[in-house]
């Protein structure tokens, strides 16, 4: 058995020479307003409490994430931005704890949709006032419930006297949430276009205007 007990090790067999690139990883959802202004997102997934006995030397990032994946059996979802190597040694107790190790050695966060783990780069994070108009406060927070589970700075509130959500993100995840709110507002209504009434008779005159004349026999 190893020095490292348990774990699992996984080390590149080659290493690059010279310093790791800089990493631009995951989604760090960043705090962009008091924090009596949020609500923090402490909603934890399923997989975040499994074991996750690995540690990380000089491995790719982006196939680090993509095992990760698989082996909790969740979908993840890296944008173009993400690569480079991580930086130092990466290990955690849990696959939250593993997570957060991770976030933190390469200035890192994440987010959660219920389904698949969106990783991003840190430096498209933004703010966003979302109205709400008339709906209800439970069907909102009912419907934005799956997004609370983010990394540790992540931030989603709903201001039910306002009418308002207020949230942090890169740019899919603001889509998200806007997806998940515009999905509650029923649809636009057609009008119907005017039919002529029973018993009249339209006219074309050249191809240009249409009358309609009522009454003829």
């Amino acid at each position: 058995m190893s020095q490292h007990g348990p774990d699992i090790i996984a080390r590149s067999r080659q290493r690059s020479p010279g310093t790791p690139g800089l990493l631009s990883v995951l989604v760090i959802l960043g705090m962009l307003a008091g924090p009596s202004a949020w609500a923090a997102t402490d909603a934890a997934p399923a997989w975040a409490a499994q074991p996750y006995p690995y540690l990380i030397i000089d491995q790719d990032v982006r196939g680090v994430l993509q095992e990760m994946g698989s082996n909790l059996g969740i979908a993840v979802v890296i944008a173009d931005a993400v690569k480079g190597k991580v930086r130092g040694k990466v290990r955690g107790d849990s696959a939250a704890d593993f997570l957060a190790a991770l976030s933190t050695a390469n200035g890192l966060g994440w987010y959660f949709d219920g389904s698949t783990l969106f990783v991003d780069s840190a430096n498209d994070t933004a703010a966003r006032t979302f109205d709400t108009g008339t709906l209800s406060a439970a069907a909102v927070q009912g419907a934005l419930a799956p997004l609370l589970a983010g990394g540790p700075r992540a931030r989603l509130s709903v201001d039910a006297s306002a009418s308002t959500v207020r949230a942090a993100g890169s740019p899919g995840y603001l889509s998200l949430i806007d997806g998940q709110l515009a999905a509650l507002r029923p649809p636009l209504r057609r009008t119907a276009a005017a039919q002529p009434a029973a018993g009249s008779v339209r006219i074309f005159r050249g191809g240009a205007e249409t009358q309609v004349v009522s009454g003829l026999n």
